[in-house]
């Protein structure tokens, strides 16, 4: 057996170890009697890997750290991680499923309470029509505030003829904490809350549907960011629709 110019680093450390054939290690033998730059590098892994060696040889610490590479790699067998096939497939479906829940979740935390009403709600400038407030039927109320909100005032218009109500409110003050919240309150106590978007702090809301004639109070209230499904915090406003 012959070598290029050197002994690879791997042979020398199993020429150590005794992993090699007779005849390789004669061939080593032989080459590292004449190559002083081998025979150092035996010297080296001889003296790490076989300390009871009467040669007196000082490794490196870049040596070390590949004697102990070397020596985990061979007394650690590699364990193969079994992956079960039915395994496989519920983690990718589980995977899938919450992909598909956070897409179709709303993409606003604001929650809408009068989704699903007998109403359709606009706000600002969705509103294009303001004839309610020129028509002759169309009752006229002050919207008058309270204790603590003495900037909020404003109008309140309702037609039950044509089931339309307007609310302009003014004097509302942008919180990075709070949220204002209309409440649409029926005779019978039950209520359904539509939070109010501000702009320059005013606000204005137009409710169409049949519910309008049904209304007993509206009122307005500072609520948690994002609503509430009861109010909680301060009234800002509260005025009475019935006759």
């Amino acid at each position: 057996m012959t070598f290029g110019q050197h002994i690879e680093e791997q042979q020398v450390i199993d020429y150590v170890l005794g992993n090699l054939s007779e005849q390789q290690e004669i061939n080593i033998t032989e080459h590292t009697e004449q190559c002083s730059k081998c025979q150092a590098m035996l010297a080296d892994w001889s003296q790490v890997l076989q300390p009871e060696s009467e040669i007196d040889v000082k490794p490196s610490p870049s040596l070390k750290e590949k004697i102990w590479e070397e020596k985990e790699r061979k007394q650690i067998p590699k364990q193969k991680i079994k992956r079960h096939p039915r395994l496989l497939w519920v983690m990718g479906s589980v995977a899938v499923l919450l992909f598909l829940l956070v897409e179709l979740l709303p993409k606003t935390t604001v929650p809408n309470y009068t989704a699903n009403s007998s109403f359709e709600v606009m706000h600002n400038g969705e509103i294009s029509d303001d004839s309610i407030q020129t028509n002759p039927q169309t009752k006229q109320l002050e919207i008058e505030s309270i204790a603590d909100f003495d900037d909020v005032s404003g109008d309140i218009w309702v037609n039950d003829r044509y089931e339309e109500l307007l609310v302009e409110v003014e004097g509302l003050l942008n919180r990075q904490d709070k949220d204002y919240q209309l409440w649409l309150i029926y005779p019978n106590n039950t209520m359904k809350g539509e939070l109010l978007s501000i702009e320059n702090g005013s606000s204005r809301v137009l409710i169409k549907g049949k519910d309008v004639s049904e209304f007993e109070l509206i009122k307005a209230s500072l609520e948690p960011v994002g609503g509430s499904k009861k109010p909680s915090g301060p009234d800002s406003f509260i005025v009475e629709l019935g006759d």
